[in-house]
């Protein structure tokens, strides 16, 4: 199965060669930032699979499909949360996952800026998105979209696809303040899903001056000017401000 999914083409990987599938996998697991002769020197050393060129190294890397990658790390995830589910850390049985974005800048060639920044000359930014399993330090999901991509959005992908990947463990969401949104609390209890998010002093700020304590249960009511529409009966998202 892995060794299919690490193909480009149907023809990769069918003669007898010394960087295989599983070595080249290897390979780039084991780099440590150093020269590609130096990566390489390290590495026949430690695997010794025998004298290994550079542009055979080159040559085979090329056929080899990175979507294997995300495929190992899934299958990782799925197995430590299913197999070893007396070894896992968590609070009070939850699954602390922690989700943050930012903006990241990117090989700023031509190509590039028109893949994923198609109204800028300037330079090319992609917009990243993990969320990360803060006790077992594992990364859960990576999201990489356009840039100015909306993290609320992103949210809701890590949301739904480590649902697969968690097993059977309940999972509390922490989030910053970039995700202050009732759109989001609404998503989130609608499909009792628990959450932490740091608010703005200004979010909600009715509510607070209202509140007897620092720690106290706050009902929200539906204000014209913060319902934008109503879910369907379809089950589209509500949103609201």
């Amino acid at each position: 199965m892995t060794k299919e999914r690490a193909k480009k083409a149907p023809q990769d990987f069918t003669r007898q060669r010394k960087l295989t599938v599983k070595t080249l996998i290897c390979y780039n697991l084991n780099k440590r930032g150093l020269t590609r002769k130096m990566e390489l020197e390290d590495f026949i050393e430690l695997c010794n699979i025998g004298d290994v060129s550079s542009p055979a190294l080159l040559k085979q890397r090329e056929k080899l499909n990175p979507e294997v990658f995300k495929y190992l790390h899934q299958d990782l995830l799925k197995d430590f949360y299913t197999l070893f589910e007396e070894e896992e850390k968590t609070y009070k049985g939850y699954i602390l996952s922690a989700i943050d974005g930012s903006e990241w800048e990117i090989p700023n060639t031509k190509q590039t800026r028109q893949r994923w920044n198609p109204r800028s000359i300037q330079c090319a930014r992609a917009q990243v998105s993990n969320c990360y399993d803060v006790l077992n330090c594992y990364v859960l999901d990576t999201e990489v979209k356009m840039s100015k991509h909306s993290e609320l959005e992103l949210a809701k992908i890590h949301s739904e696809k480590i649902k697969e990947r968690v097993g059977n463990f309940p999972v509390i969401r922490i989030m910053d303040r970039g995700y202050n949104s009732l759109s989001e609390v609404y998503h989130s209890i609608k499909t009792d899903e628990k959450f932490v998010i740091r608010v703005q002093s200004t979010f909600l700020k009715s509510e607070q001056r209202n509140m007897q304590s620092d720690d106290e249960w706050v009902k929200i009511e539906y204000e014209y000017n913060r319902i934008l529409y109503i879910a369907s009966e379809k089950g589209s998202s509500a949103k609201i401000r």
